[in-house]
């Protein structure tokens, strides 16, 4: 049974509860005023009588934070993700909330932690030298890591319940992005110089590839044979993509992802290009190639081909 101490300032609720070693141990918990302690007794005995008491946790937000990188993270996200999510922990959530217990972060907390965040310059190589703030953007994908981390915190049986359900980081609002229409594409095509430039231009504007598709893409995944352009029928098959990743994260993640990695240009860099698998299965697919874009790439091909005999 639990119980309520009056103390000098508010209320303690007292019991007693099993820990995960199987020994014996006693709780106390402060609350400002006699009605919040009842309400908490009330919930202790209801849970500890139903069996769906859960022990409190010593864990802290950091701690709680790196095993849900290595157990959830690394089966989960991309590389481009994972990195993603290491550098905000690092940079913006253990510094101010790391050291807290995971059982003392309320909603509250995360509102006042979230408005704290915007008032702090923002780091990164493109802010060193710069008065940017922490934006409302990067506060969005604070949010979202946390949350889904105290998410699995409960399915683990941490803790009860998420404190980022109701905590409310500042309003985003995404700049609208220009698209290019036909008539751009086909005047960027006709000013190309580069034969390389080119046929990028094609693939993504033809094919709906992105950057890193194209840059993927090796011959013997495409077909622009004689045949198969005299018929219109040509194709390409998309099975990976080129990617920059740190060097420290490809351990972390599967390894099995990886066709090729490309050699550092600097013995010092800290990142390199990779040949992966894409990202979700559906990215795999086979697509037609149109004509102009299939004569761009055979005139691509033909280039190589000479420069390698050269």
């Amino acid at each position: 049974m639990a119980s309520i101490q009056k103390r000098r300032k508010g209320w303690d609720v007292v019991y007693r509860y099993k820990a995960e070693d199987g020994d014996s141990k006693q709780k106390w918990e402060r609350f400002n005023s006699y009605d919040e302690a009842l309400k908490r007794k009330h919930e202790i005995e209801y849970e500890q009588d139903t069996g769906v008491f859960i022990p409190p946790s010593n864990m802290t937000v950091r701690e709680l934070l790196e095993k849900f990188m290595q157990i959830y993270g690394v089966k989960t996200w991309s590389f481009r993700t994972y990195a993603g999510y290491e550098s905000k922990i690092r940079n913006y959530i253990n510094p101010y909330i790391g050291d807290m217990a995971i059982k003392e972060v309320t909603t509250l907390t995360l509102d006042t932690y979230y408005d704290k965040l915007q008032k702090i310059k923002a780091v990164g190589r493109n802010c060193e030298k710069t008065s940017y703030l922490v934006t409302p953007h990067i506060i969005k994908e604070i949010h979202k890591c946390l949350r889904c981390a105290f998410n699995q915190a409960i399915a683990w049986e941490l803790i009860k319940k998420n404190p980022c359900a109701h905590a409310k980081p500042p309003k985003y609002s995404p700049k609208e992005k220009i698209i290019l229409d036909s008539e751009d594409i086909l005047v960027a095509i006709q000013k190309s110089e580069d034969l390389n430039l080119t046929v990028c231009l094609h693939l993504a504007f033809a094919c709906t590839m992105r950057i890193g598709e194209i840059l993927g893409i090796t011959w013997d995944n495409v077909d622009i044979s004689d045949k198969a352009f005299n018929n219109d029928s040509c194709f390409l098959f998309v099975n990976k993509e080129l990617q920059r990743v740190n060097i420290e994260h490809l351990d972390k993640l599967k390894a099995n992802e990886i066709f090729f990695k490309f050699p550092p240009i600097m013995h010092s860099s800290k990142s390199i290009l990779i040949l992966k698998k894409p990202k979700t299965e559906t990215s795999v697919r086979r697509i037609w190639i149109p004509k102009t874009a299939a004569a761009s790439l055979r005139d691509l091909k033909t280039e190589q081909d000479e420069k390698k005999i050269f």
